[in-house]
């Protein structure tokens, strides 16, 4: 009955696998390298736990780390995704209601990263508004600052040029 319970577990998250989030070691971040060694080390304890044939425990044990590890990646991916969709939030409301040169500020009490955005320059293309602004991203205690464009299309979203 144990081994039913993980089979249908693994099964599961094999399946679910093909959505995993696809990012090199150098691409990941703090909380996805964390999530994605807590999720080893749990699914290798609950496969070795529900594993009574100690022949394939260790094939177990190792399909668990395996599972885990894919989860735990995801899960970790997901909250570092927090700080781009609070960033892009904050662009948005900044390019649509804010003077040239007033911040938006956001901040992630979670990451500790923050950030603020500014429009710097108003002007038309064609008829549709369009938004120069600066974005000032600090990861990590180290400030990234980036330039762009934005137009506003006939739906009220902002797209960036």
């Amino acid at each position: 009955m144990k081994i039913n319970y993980f089979l249908a577990i693994l099964y599961l998250g094999l399946v679910s696998s093909c959505t995993l989030t696809s990012t090199s070691p150098y691409e990941q971040g703090p909380k996805q390298a964390v999530g994605t060694v807590t999720g080893m080390v749990l699914g290798g304890k609950i496969a070795k736990d529900l594993t009574e044939d100690s022949s394939k425990r260790n094939l177990w044990t190792l399909a668990g780390v395996t599972l885990g590890a894919f989860l735990g990646n995801e899960i970790g991916a997901s909250m570092d995704k927090t700080d781009i969709l609070m960033a892009q939030n904050a662009r948005d409301y900044a390019l649509e209601n804010n003077k040239t040169n007033s911040q938006v500020a956001w901040n992630n009490p979670d990451s500790g990263n923050s950030g603020v955005i500014y429009p710097t320059m108003t002007y038309k293309q064609g008829e549709q508004p369009c938004r120069e602004f600066t974005q000032e991203i600090n990861i990590g205690g180290e400030i990234q600052t980036g330039y762009g464009k934005a137009c506003r299309m006939a739906d009220g979203s902002w797209q960036l040029q």
